[in-house]
């Protein structure tokens, strides 16, 4: 946090909700998309992104070329006025490059911190820990609480408390000291586990964080609940640097994975 500028270069991936193809040539494509932030101390972001798609397994770029490996898919219209068309594309398109109007950070859905507000955060685990879960709680809507009043345990709110730590190791400019503190709270929750040494989709190598759902359900801020088991989050952590080099978050047997670098 001692640069001008706190510049992340993201990689993702997600899967197209539907097949594409026709008759017997049916397969299935994953979007990728190259993502760069640059924020300076005041919160001013600028924020570019280029989209592609490919086959998502060696069987769906078989039948690609069967249905003879398109470049383009129509996949509709916008609902602005006026409408803009849809496309997939399987080559990267042009970069688009946009000033972002929010001066500050997003650390969960409706909370948003300002760059001076991330340097005060709690640099004690107990501390930090605390202060999330008030925030968790508060981010809650009417149906959420209700949810949470007829399952009272700790044990739902554990997921969520992980994801806010996990969202400000990610994606915000937060201080050595917060880091250290943050990987510590996160090492003392019972939802929490190091997988050892992983490598991320790029090969780089760091040390893995799985956080799951242990509980039956859990509940997230304006969000549905989830099976237990049905949710994982897993951090990539560069030991060195302590930053995080990959996020991988799943649900069920799919997965949306994001690979980044500072």
């Amino acid at each position: 946090t001692s640069g001008t500028y706190w510049h992340v270069r993201s990689m993702s991936r997600t899967t197209w909700p539907r097949k594409l193809g026709h008759a017997d040539n049916r397969y299935t494509v994953e979007n990728l998309s190259v993502n760069e932030n640059c924020t300076r101390r005041n919160g001013q972001t600028w924020w570019g992104q280029r989209e592609w798609v490919r086959p998502k397994s060696p069987e769906d770029e078989a039948a690609w070329r069967r249905d003879g490996s398109p470049s383009k898919w129509s996949m509709g219209s916008t609902d602005t006025e006026p409408p803009e068309p849809i496309c997939l594309h399987t080559a990267p398109g042009t970069a688009s490059v946009s000033r972002v109007w929010n001066d500050t950070f997003g650390v969960s859905e409706g909370r948003e911190l300002t760059f001076a507000q991330l340097q005060g955060l709690p640099t004690d685990p107990d501390a930090l820990r605390a202060w999330v879960l008030n925030r968790v709680k508060d981010d809650l809507d009417q149906q959420a609480r209700e949810y949470l009043d007829q399952h009272p345990t700790a044990d739902i709110l554990d997921f969520n408390v992980a994801e806010v730590l996990a969202n400000l190791l990610v994606d915000a400019p937060v201080p050595p000291g917060f880091r250290a503190a943050a990987y510590r709270a996160l090492a003392d929750m019972p939802n929490v586990e190091s997988t050892g040494p992983t490598q991320d989709e790029l090969g780089r190598v760091g040390v893995g964080i799985l956080i799951a759902t242990d509980v039956a359900s859990v509940v997230f801020p304006r969000g549905r609940p989830f099976k237990a088991g049905e949710l994982t989050r897993k951090l990539i952590i560069d030991p060195d640097t302590s930053h995080v080099l990959a996020s991988q978050a799943s649900v069920g047997n799919s997965s949306d994975q994001v690979s980044g670098t500072r």
